[in-house]
């Protein structure tokens, strides 16, 4: 996704363009040459927050929707859009600004990646929500393809390992969250494909295991009863994985889910709308033997997104007993949050979509998002408020690196493309 901004008063949404002519595209390559690009001046606000890097979309990309991922200083990250179009797969630096290691361009390698990629051993691994064969419906903003897993090195190296088949082929389809690594094998989710009894012939997503040389193997279809939409990363507790289906459950509010690596699947809580919360979109992370996680809509808070409510935050223990931590209000605290939650040093760190400032406005609701703090207690505060021009809607998790949180923002900077940022805790 990728917003329009007018000036200080309004972000409006709007799709990437990826073409269905892309899909005549072929041997285009794989690899783009890195470029030098200076680090914007450091802009403080007085409350730590400083804009590091604008994103200007071609060359260097457009609409960073995931968290960032450092490796020995340097940060990596992908964008959906920029580059050729499709999306690239990007470094960057405070001492050396920003660089492209990959744009994706091929329609059979896959393009649009949405990710953050997985670093193991040496080498990244990531998936693309479109591309690598024709063989699934569209719907909604997606683009034609059923979405791949790839790998590359630090120095741009591509590979393609796998090509998702679609419900159709009894496979997964539009793979949209980070992957984890267990015993050496890659897990994830897809949002659509497995059963193609549910959603209408799409599938309702599936959980996945995949070797790090492509072979793929379905765990876990949904079926609408217990979960239907995966948009969220897999995580680990007591050697079981943990997720959220966005929607499915009771009436579409989403679920929470455990498996295991032999696809061994139970759903542990289905949300209930309203005050309980709705649409689960961020992963859940793991804190002190519990799990945390927000929805995106519900709880008490109004004036969000269609009037859906602004989401919460919860706790949760591994057999599905949920605690209400904090509802957001959309104005004042933010609302809406897309992104995962940080937990560092007995506090956790989070973004919201939209609240927070009424100087400009997106699809999710009044304002543009914001960046907050809570503890265990429910001690809750702001620690930015977005304004357009230093970035709009946060939807990637932020990261910690030498006692900074560093993120990005979808929209916003200098050339409404994005921008990345550090703030002090």
């Amino acid at each position: 996704m990728r917003f329009a901004v007018t000036p200080r008063k309004r972000v409006t949404l709007s799709g990437i363009a990826l073409s269905a002519a892309f899909l005549t595209l072929s041997g285009c390559g794989n690899s783009a040459a890195r470029f030098g690009a200076p680090v914007l001046p450091l802009e403080r606000n007085g409350s730590g927050f400083h804009l590091l890097y604008s994103f200007t979309g071609a060359p260097d990309g457009a609409g960073p929707e995931t968290a960032l991922r450092v490796v020995n200083d340097t940060f990596y990250g992908v964008t959906r859009g920029g580059g050729d179009g499709f999306g690239v797969a990007y470094e960057f630096s405070r001492s050396h600004g920003e660089g492209v290691l990959h744009r994706f361009r091929r329609f059979d390698a896959g393009y649009g990646p949405y990710a953050t990629p997985l670093h193991y051993r040496g080498t990244f691994y990531g998936n693309t929500t479109a591309g690598g064969n024709g063989a699934c419906y569209v719907q909604n903003y997606y683009s034609p393809g059923c979405g791949t897993i790839y790998s590359f090195n630090g120095s741009g190296q591509f590979r393609t390992l796998y090509r998702f088949k679609g419900a159709q082929n009894h496979d997964g389809s539009t793979p949209q969250v980070s992957l984890v690594e267990i015993h050496g094998n890659l897990y994830g989710v897809t949002a659509e494909g497995g059963d193609s009894n549910c959603n209408n012939g799409l599938g309702c997503g599936t959980v996945f295991e995949v070797t790090l040389s492509g072979k793929e193997r379905v765990l876990h279809s949904f079926n609408g009863a217990d979960g239907e939409f995966p948009t969220a990363s897999l995580v680990v507790l007591n050697g079981k994985m943990y997720g959220t289906a966005f929607t499915g459950g009771i009436k579409g509010n989403g679920t929470v889910f455990q498996v295991s690596t032999a696809g061994d699947f139970r759903v542990i809580y289905r949300f209930k709308g309203g005050a309980d919360g709705s649409g689960p979109w961020a992963n859940l992370i793991v804190a002190d033997g519990m799990l945390y996680g927000t929805t995106r809509f519900g709880g008490t808070g109004k004036g969000c997104y269609k009037n859906r409510g602004c989401g919460e935050i919860f706790s949760m223990t591994a057999s599905g007993k949920k605690r209400l931590l904090y509802d957001f209000d959309g104005a004042n605290s933010g609302g809406n949050p897309i992104a995962a939650l940080l937990y560092y040093h007995s506090r956790f760190y989070g973004a919201t979509a939209s609240g927070g400032s009424a100087a400009c406005y997106t699809d999710e609701g009044p304002g543009c998002g914001t960046l907050f703090s809570i503890d265990k207690s429910k001690a809750f505060r702001v620690l930015h408020r977005f304004g357009g021009a230093d970035g709009a809607s946060p939807q990637g998790a932020l990261i910690v690196h030498k006692k900074l949180l560093y993120g990005t923002a979808l929209a916003g900077g200098d050339h409404n493309d994005g921008v990345i940022f550090s703030l002090v805790p």
